[in-house]
């Protein structure tokens, strides 16, 4: 019976690393096309505003980066089934 629910927490726990590590990951890549649409911009407030975007999506990585410190210390937990 408790093998049950460790694979389920583990599962659980995988998953919720999985989710946390694809924050980051589509984060990087939408500061990345912000950076190249700010190099486009021609008005301040636009430019502005973009660093604005890019200043928030920063500190969302920043978050999911130490959740993922705090929460898995050792790196990656096993995944389920595997």
């Amino acid at each position: 019976m408790f093998g049950g629910v460790t694979a389920i927490a583990a599962a659980k726990s995988w998953a919720e690393w999985k989710k946390h590590g694809d924050a980051v990951k589509r984060g990087k890549d939408l500061v990345r096309r912000l950076k190249e649409l700010r190099q486009r911009l021609k008005r301040k407030r636009h430019k502005d505003a973009t660093d604005k975007a890019i200043r928030e999506e920063k500190g969302k990585i920043k978050g999911h980066e130490k959740e993922i410190r705090q929460k898995w210390p050792k790196g990656e937990p096993p995944k389920p089934g595997g």
